[in-house]
């Protein structure tokens, strides 16, 4: 696989992954924004919006009809973050054409119309969208944030990641924040999104069967999006801003409604390009994989917890063990989560045999 660029006007660049082997192709457009609170809790609520319709496809009904027209593929608006920037998303998972009849071949030419009517021909009325979708995408967004307080698994990695990383962008809260939601109005909306089309870099990568025909109509339809735009005045990527080192270790305990408690301890490492194969590795060892010193030992061996395991957040130096345990076993828990990492420290007590695993 030769992976493939095309700088494209205005600030877009195409990304072509050439694969022959798999029924699927795989297409998505990326929009580049700086990371912080407002921009997550808008971007958010804008993929929702979007997906209720369209002009050329009025309601959700007309499109999922539309999309199953194409043989079902699956289509989605998402927002994630990258350590230096935000990322507004459309995702689409599509049949390659050798495997549909030849009347269907071109299903790209298809896929690419529906992401051109989406962002450029939205339901608008009066000048944003309609009150009636952005207010009830609202309630299901405040929904979400209350609900994952519920999830406590995920909740308590939020929790410790926001602590933890303290006052940088990445550490914002991933889907948004409610008090943000009530200054947002179906104008500001779609000001929000015309500020994307026409300021945000634009990323497009294709991984599927390469053709003449699939560069050619990603190119024109790129273009198509980003005409009339100015490159030198778009919005910049930020350099990625690292956490404060605290030297003294911080302590936070918060009461949920469950029977289960979370432990969460986030470490401090160095990391570097040099070393990121032996962080890798000794995160594997250590906790990242079933055959590790913290599930060998604090799950199976010693019973102190109902999962035990770590990962590593390279882009930022820190470690995180996770684990879930009972209430009164959590001195014990991190006792022998600190014995295990100094156990680990000592190179003579890591095994070929563990390497190898």
């Amino acid at each position: 696989m030769e992976e493939k660029s095309y700088k494209v006007s205005g600030g877009a660049e195409l990304i072509i992954l050439p694969f022959k082997k798999f029924k699927n192709n795989f297409l998505t457009f990326n929009y580049i924004l700086p990371i912080s609170d407002k921009n997550i809790t808008e971007c958010n609520l804008l993929a929702s919006v979007l997906m209720r319709g369209c002009e050329k496809y009025k309601t959700v009904t007309m499109l999922n009809r539309k999309l199953t027209m194409l043989y079902d593929p699956y289509l989605f608006i998402q927002t994630t973050k990258t350590a230096r920037a935000l990322i507004f998303r459309i995702n689409v998972h599509f049949l390659d054409g050798s495997f549909l009849p030849k009347s269907s071949e071109n299903v790209i030419k298809d896929i690419t119309e529906i992401i051109h009517e989406l962002l450029l021909r939205p339901l608008i009325i009066d000048g944003g969208f309609r009150e009636e979708y952005v207010e009830s995408e609202k309630k299901r967004l405040v929904e979400r944030i209350a609900a994952r307080k519920n999830n406590k698994d995920s909740y308590a990695m939020y929790r410790c990641e926001n602590i933890a990383l303290g006052d940088i962008p990445f550490a914002s809260d991933s889907i948004g924040k409610a008090e943000l939601l009530n200054s947002i109005t179906p104008k500001s909306l779609y000001e929000k999104l015309q500020d994307i089309l026409s300021n945000s870099r634009l990323v497009v990568v294709y991984a599927g069967r390469e053709t003449e025909t699939v560069t050619e109509q990603l190119i024109a339809c790129i273009k198509d999006l980003t005409q009339m735009r100015d490159e030198d005045k778009l919005t910049p990527i930020y350099d990625i801003v690292l956490p404060e080192r605290v030297n003294a270790p911080r302590v936070v305990e918060e009461e949920v409604n469950a029977e289960q408690s979370r432990l969460i301890r986030a470490y401090d490492i160095a990391c570097s390009e040099e070393n990121s194969e032996v962080i890798l590795m000794f995160n594997e060892i250590f906790g990242g994989s079933s055959v590790s010193k913290l599930f060998l030992n604090v799950r199976e061996r010693l019973g102190l917890c109902y999962y035990c395991s770590s990962h590593i957040n390279q882009r930022f130096g820190v470690m995180f063990v996770r684990s879930g345990i009972s209430t009164e076993n959590k001195d014990r828990v991190i006792g022998e989560i600190d014995r295990q990492l100094t156990y680990i420290s000592d190179p003579k007590n890591i095994t070929d045999d563990e390497i190898d695993s």
